[in-house]
């Protein structure tokens, strides 16, 4: 391994090196001239880094969350290396991929010039396809990189295998993983030739697991014949890479997929496609597989190692100068933020057809956002042929340029949208819905049962051009309010939009974590929301999706390393919230997680005690299995009989009846948080009612106590007053003061401290 070196500070490192897999990551580290020592790490940032140099450039080494590969996990990746590290001007994404390419070969390595996403688009008439994720090329320093390292390879060819003895003699535990040995097969099949499977008979053989990942039952005569190579050293191509969030392992797809490609795409891999919009980069695969059903991991270790050394090859040739010239990627991120979009910009964007008319008659036809960019030229960036062609029958400009020069034609080719590139060229935009008025746009009224999200959307969030990081009469953005009703594409927008009220506190993502919604839950996190978050209750993310039966949510928290001890101000843990509410899938997850089943709130009370108080056997019964004395429900169920009877006023009447069942049903419904000042303690009742063998086992539970805790010497003093001697001893026992307790002239207990503590409250 290179030398450890002095540490140095986040801004010194210039550029990031991305990998999906440990594999990859360790060959990206053998590949370091120096390793450098850590630094730290804001709070929240899920990475774990490597640092390091090659030549005059300082890399930062990031891997993807384990069993994550895709393009989210990449971008959320390449957001926080961006954010913590914020002299980044761009990245290199190394790693393996699939060969598409007849002149591909495994170990070879492909190195981007530009890069599409293959599984964004649109279904057509026909059942056609038409993909839209063209995305940006590589930075001009990496551009003038690679065409040096071009030149330089044609002429001398590669450092390959001079980087790769280099790193066997480093890292001589790498040897028989990453460089290639004889027994490494390279085979091609015919795309219709499916792999050959272990029959059943063949399972009760001893093979270990590459052997049964092998194609040794495959029919050889079924590979295609290739022409054999001068050299067995890998060779590095330059062109097309195919991104996407699926892995490729058909080869009837893979050549369909090269067709509709245009036969120019070299490989494919499925992480690029996260990065490349807002985080510049050149991608580098190592080709492991030829995306087919005969793919295996046998090469993957030797096809990661040549990738990184083509990469470290790359580096060699990117002047320090040129790095220094280019925009940090956090300012890029930020640069691209439009504000003041009006609606008329939203229906563009979301392609609501239905309401351009309405608020093209609010907005006028070419309302420009802060870069200049009207309406239609966001709905020709985005491929709405429906939204454009209705603003072009009513006379929006289609010559207006942007800020950057770039017309609503120029945003279609980017996308290679077709069909409305056809339709801004042409003079006849076709026939429109006769819902339509072809002399006038008047204002038409919503239609609610064709609503849709972004027209929901466009009718609330912004009315006469008001900004998005504008906050309603409650204090509330637009972001905050569309979280929690779970507008994904809302969200996704507004995420992109500057202001959008992304404070430390993250409010929509505490909203959307309590009502439920993942895919609102997931984006706000992607775009490096805390998962650590907490809101004025201390309640964290995790306890408000446990104590609302939130799963799913509760499981992508843990995943992304929310901790299952996390206490509010009161004490209370995601399990007392689950518990309390008898959510048994959510309890048993936690405590399968590490959540201790026996943990004390501020209130005395336990995850068992609150599922016992309302009556929710099932998980009681499933705490006393996760660890939870099963005594404490025996000793305390007659107590919080006690409790629950006296908590519940009784009826007199029809009308007390009446009225006691709409309070239950408000105080189900809204959201419930009483602070310790609010309520007594269990053990403070237990003491003055003189429950000694559940104050007993309270205790024993909470462990030592402040001699010098007020709710301690109220105990004392409740049970002295009410004349319960054991429930005194029991106190002094465990190391009350007698100083604490409360003299004449004292002010009495507060009230809670007379009715009992409050009966657990559902968490919302």
């Amino acid at each position: 391994m290179g030398s450890i070196v002095e540490p140095r500070s986040h801004n010194d490192y210039t550029i990031g090196w991305v990998c999906a897999l440990p594999k990859e990551q360790a060959a990206a580290v053998a590949m370091l001239d120096k390793e450098h020592d850590d630094v730290r790490k804001p709070p929240g940032d899920p990475n774990s880094y490597t640092l390091g140099s090659v030549g005059k450039h300082n890399i930062v080494i990031a891997c993807l969350p384990k069993g994550q590969p895709g393009t989210n996990p990449a971008a959320t990746v390449a957001t926080w290396m961006a954010s913590t590290f914020p002299r980044i001007k761009f990245g290199l994404m190394v790693g393996i991929g699939g060969g598409v390419s007849r002149k591909v070969r495994l170990s070879d390595v492909v190195v981007s010039t530009s890069v599409i996403q293959w599984d964004m688009g649109k279904a057509k008439e026909g059942g056609s396809f038409e993909r839209t994720g063209a995305l940006n090329n590589p930075p001009t320093a990496l551009l003038t990189a690679l065409s040096k390292l071009e030149s330089k390879h044609r002429r001398f060819g590669s450092k390959i295998t001079k980087y790769l003895a280099a790193m066997g003699e480093k890292c001589p535990e790498m040897v028989r993983e990453y460089l290639r040995s004889d027994s490494l097969e390279d085979v091609l099949f015919k795309a219709s030739y499916a792999h050959v499977k272990a029959s059943v008979a063949d399972d009760d053989e001893e093979e270990d697991e590459e052997e049964e990942e092998s194609c040794r039952r495959c029919d050889k005569t079924m590979a295609v014949e290739r022409k054999l190579r001068d050299s067995p050293n890998p060779r590095v191509h330059y062109g097309l890479v195919a991104s996407g969030n699926q892995v490729i392992k058909d080869g009837v797809f893979r050549e369909k997929l090269k067709k509709d490609l245009g036969g120019h795409v070299l490989c494919v891999e499925m992480e690029a496609a996260g990065l490349m919009n807002n985080f510049p980069c050149v991608v580098i695969r190592g080709i492991c597989d030829y995306a087919d059903s005969h793919k295996n991991d046998a090469w993957q270790e030797h096809a990661a190692a040549t990738a990184a050394a083509v990469a470290k090859e790359l580096l060699q040739q990117v002047s320090a100068d040129d790095v220094e010239r280019e925009p940090a990627v956090k300012d890029l991120m930020n640069q691209d933020a439009p504000t003041r979009v009006t609606g008329l910009h939203l229906a563009a964007y979301f392609g609501v057809d239905r309401a351009v008319p309405d608020l093209l008659y609010r907005y006028g036809r070419d309302p420009e956002d802060s870069h200049g960019r009207t309406p239609l030229s966001w709905a020709a960036e985005n491929g709405h042929e429906a939204v454009v062609r209705r603003l072009l029958h009513l006379d929006a400009d289609r010559q207006r340029e942007d800020d950057a020069g770039l017309t609503p034609l120029d945003w279609a080719k980017k996308g290679d949208h077709q069909a409305v590139m056809k339709l801004l060229v042409s003079e006849d935009t076709g026939s429109l819905p006769p819902s339509v008025d072809d002399e006038k746009a008047l204002p038409v009224a919503p239609d609610p049962s064709q609503a849709s999200t972004g027209e929901t959307t466009v009718r609330l969030l912004i009315d006469k051009d008001v900004g998005t990081n504008l906050v309603d009469s409650e204090g509330q953005t637009a972001l905050v309010q569309q979280a929690p009703r779970g507008s994904d594409a809302a969200v996704r927008l507004l995420l992109h939009c500057q202001g959008a009220n992304r404070t430390p506190r993250q409010t929509p993502l505490l909203w959307a974590a309590a009502e439920g919604h993942l895919t609102v839950v997931r984006q706000l996190l992607e775009t490096g929301a805390e998962v650590g978050l907490t809101d004025d209750r201390g309640r964290t993310l995790l306890s408000l999706a446990a104590g609302n039966g939130h799963g799913e949510i509760a499981k992508l928290l843990l995943e992304q390393g929310a901790q299952a001890e996390s206490a509010d101000d009161q004490g209370r843990t995601p399990l007392s919230w689950a518990a309390a509410n008898g959510y048994e899938a959510v309890v048993r997850m936690l405590l399968d997680k590490g959540a201790k089943a026996d943990s004390v709130d501020e209130e005395g009370w336990t995850p068992l005690l609150r599922a016992a108080a309302s009556k929710h056997d099932a998980t009681v019964q499933l705490l006393i299995a996760g660890g939870a004395n099963p005594d404490l429900a025996r000793l305390m169920l007659p107590t919080l009989q006690v409790l629950e009877a006296e908590r519940r006023p009784q009826p007199q009447t029809a009308e007390d009846e009446s009225t006691l069942q709409s309070e239950a049903a408000e105080d189900e419904s809204t959201p419930q948080s009483q602070t310790a000042e609010d309520e007594s303690t269990l053990q403070l009742w237990a003491a003055e009612n003189g429950y000694e063998a559940a104050l007993k086992s309270l205790l024993d539970i909470r462990g030592s106590i402040d001699s010098t805790d007020e709710k301690v010497g109220a105990m004392l003093a409740c049970a002295i007053e009410k004349g319960n001697i054991d429930a005194v001893r029991i106190l002094l026992d465990k190391g009350a003061s007698t100083n604490l307790v409360l003299t004449e002239g004292s002010p009495p207990p507060p009230p809670a401290a007379v009715n009992g503590p409050t009966h657990p409250p559902g968490a919302y």
